[in-house]
């Protein structure tokens, strides 16, 4: 899973991998933990693929954010930034 760019105004894309078809969603926590979005994916086919997302200021104001992938019963994650 990438998120860029980071620092991120406005939005940024997720890009992920998948080496086989699976369910696949993403999730947003805050530096606390707390999940502040939920981005279903749905059902993909294996290769590449990518998804705009445009943060809810009301639920994601600036700060540090973790992004995890959940696909194929398998999870990854990494770090992205929002500014104002």
């Amino acid at each position: 899973l990438a998120a860029g760019p980071s620092p991120a105004r406005g939005g940024l894309l997720f890009a992920l991998e998948l080496p086989e078809p699976a369910a696949a969603r993403v999730e947003v926590f805050d530096a606390s933990g707390r999940c502040v979005e939920r981005i279903l994916l749905g059902p993909l086919p294996a290769g590449r693929h990518s998804r705009w997302w445009r943060p809810a200021p009301e639920r994601c104001a600036a700060g540090a954010y973790r992004a995890r992938l959940i696909a194929g019963g398998r999870g990854t994650s990494t770090s992205l930034v929002i500014v104002d």
